[in-house]
């Protein structure tokens, strides 16, 4: 399986990423020479101010315009014009945005009160969309842009995302070994088990003799002391269901083992949200400003969102596996579940796509007109359990992970649509495609 934060690096932030905010810089700080003596307020000398570089006074002053304590906020937060025309301005913004090391906070806030004077602030209160605040929203927008991704990923904010930094954002693993395969045994215990129910009982049974399965959990695996045998099972002709038992061994260890808070897999998931919704605004501040939709700036930042956003629709092997471990999850018990028997239900054709070791399975005592099923059991210490929560830690971080970043808390599926400015795991799989 590729990895899944190599997908995420080299679709995102080396590819897209960069290009468009040169081009940004380039285009529209042309525009901005056109339009900024638009909005020179002489009764309250704002304009001298933000020439004196007294940007706190004008941001105070409510007899500056929109555009003025706009333009303020902007360079509170660190962006100035000058820096962005240095040499080494493209391979080091935050130095160029001067960004502080002990944290962002402070100019992150700078560009949220810049945005509110250029985009946000209600009609009613007196806010017009010229030229000149629309170049205002667009810059802090992507000051904000450029300073959440050094913030987040780049830790000590030298220029340079690593690999190790980028892992560290991410929780997914980056190293193919350490993703390694699932690990799925048909025989577990060296036999084959199934569940079978007839009439509406549940057992649990061996090629001969069945036991009791009351709460349809098929965690028995010993069928000493059997009270039936599958003969009779058949013989009495009200079979209608059978399961084959297959263990969980292992699964591929999609996120970093050393997460110990759940919330800390969705946040590279949030701030790709982020992205997308900003660079929504950033395509609103360029038709603005009259930039066509054919110019390579436009063309750049919407194909970086669409890029990202695609629908998951790819069909390549890792979006399959990913698939196939999403469906684990949609159909596996909960947490606290007393009555299996609805639950940790697959086909047998997805055995093998899973554990691609395994064959297909067949199923000799299934009568005419029985399909049968997988249940799944998942490997705890030396024992198994329904539960996968209690599982062993690898089996339960990778299906506690992957449900927190693709169901809703409901255990409903969040959907993957293209174009809705949320960023699934399944479209960063079907970034190349």
């Amino acid at each position: 399986m590729r990895s899944l934060t190599t997908v995420y690096r080299s679709g995102y932030k080396k590819r897209r990423f960069r290009s468009f905010i040169l081009l940004a810089m380039g285009a529209v700080l042309f525009l901005l020479s056109g339009c900024a003596e638009e909005s020179v307020d002489e009764a309250a000398d704002c304009q001298t101010q933000l020439d004196n570089r007294e940007f706190q006074a004008v941001a105070d002053n409510a007899a500056c315009s929109n555009y003025e304590r706009g333009s303020a906020e902007l360079s509170l937060a660190g962006f100035l014009f000058e820096n962005f025309l240095k040499e080494d301005a493209d391979s080091d913004f935050p130095s160029a945005l001067n960004l502080p090391v002990t944290g962002c906070a402070t100019a992150l806030q700078h560009y949220t009160n810049a945005q509110y004077w250029s985009r946000t602030k209600p009609a009613n209160d007196g806010i017009t969309r010229d030229n000149a605040t629309a170049e205002i929203s667009l810059f802090s927008t992507l000051g904000e842009i450029i300073s959440e991704t050094y913030c987040q990923i780049d830790t000590n904010l030298d220029g340079t995302i690593t690999e190790a930094e980028n892992l560290s954002f991410t929780k997914i693993n980056i190293d193919g070994e350490a993703v390694g395969s699932s690990d799925l045994d048909t025989t577990p215990l060296g036999n084959e088990w199934y569940q079978i129910i007839a009439g509406g009982t549940p057992w649990f049974c061996d090629a001969t003799d069945c036991v009791a399965d009351p709460d349809f959990e098929g965690i028995l695996l010993d069928v000493t002391g059997s009270t039936d045998t599958v003969n009779d099972l058949i013989l009495a002709g009200n079979i209608t269901a059978v399961s084959a038992i297959v263990s969980v061994e292992s699964l591929q260890q999609l996120f970093d083992p050393s997460v110990t808070v759940i919330d800390d897999v969705q946040t590279p998931f949030d701030f790709l949200e982020m992205y997308a919704d900003r660079a929504g605004d950033l395509l609103d501040d360029l038709t603005a400003l009259g930039v066509s939709e054919d110019d390579d700036l436009y063309e750049n930042v919407s194909e970086s969102v669409g890029a990202m956003d695609n629908g998951g629709t790819c069909n390549n092997n890792s979006a399959e596996v990913l698939g196939l471990l999403t469906t684990i999850v949609q159909n596996a018990a909960p947490p606290g579940t007393a009555d299996f028997e609805t639950y940790n239900l697959l086909n047998t054709s997805d055995i093998p796509q899973i554990d691609t070791g395994e064959g297909t399975l067949t199923c000799p005592i299934c009568p005419a007109g029985v399909e049968m099923k997988v249940r799944l059991i998942y490997k705890k210490g030396a024992t198994y359990t329904g539960v996968y929560d209690t599982a062993d830690a690898g089996i339960k971080n990778t299906l506690t992970y992957l449900r927190k970043v693709s169901f809703y808390d409901s255990g409903d599926p969040i959907p993957i649509v293209a174009g809705d400015e949320k960023i699934a795991l399944q479209e960063l799989l079907c970034l190349d495609e």
